[in-house]
């Protein structure tokens, strides 16, 4: 009885290894958005699989080579903030998810957003709220 467990656990690992190899490309960070398009397209543009690159343990998907060399060389340079959650979120100490489309760059540093109504209320007074947010950040972790 053991054996034939064993034995079963074996051949379903090996069956799902294929499946668990891919699973980070079906849910890319920043739902896919290129991380270096914010900076040099001035706007978030969606990557491609086909330019993919991980960095600790998450899937960024570029859309180009030279994109990803870019990221490659340097990517806390175009990461968000706060791990990419929510800026305006992170004032209150929270970890919410993000629309990677409400963005802002501040001091050359990428700020993500909740939605569009978050994202105007961290527009009013980004400067103090990104104050309060590294603070919270700095708590959290």
């Amino acid at each position: 009885m053991k054996n034939t467990f064993k034995i079963f656990l074996v051949l379903l690992v090996g069956a799902l290894s294929p499946l668990l190899a891919t699973a980070g490309e079906e849910h890319p960070a920043l739902g896919g958005y290129c991380p270096v398009a914010y900076f040099k397209a001035d706007h978030p543009l969606m990557g491609s699989a086909e330019f993919a690159s991980v960095y600790e343990g998450k899937t960024y998907y570029l859309v180009n080579e030279g994109a990803k060399e870019m990221f490659e060389k340097n990517p806390s340079k175009y990461l968000p903030e706060y791990d990419g959650y929510c800026a305006y979120g992170m004032t209150k100490g929270k970890k919410f998810p993000v629309d990677p489309t409400v963005y802002a760059i501040v001091d050359g540093k990428l700020y993500l957003n909740k939605n569009a109504e978050v994202g105007e209320i961290f527009g009013k007074d980004t400067k103090n709220y990104i104050k309060t947010a590294d603070k919270k950040w700095a708590e959290l972790m």
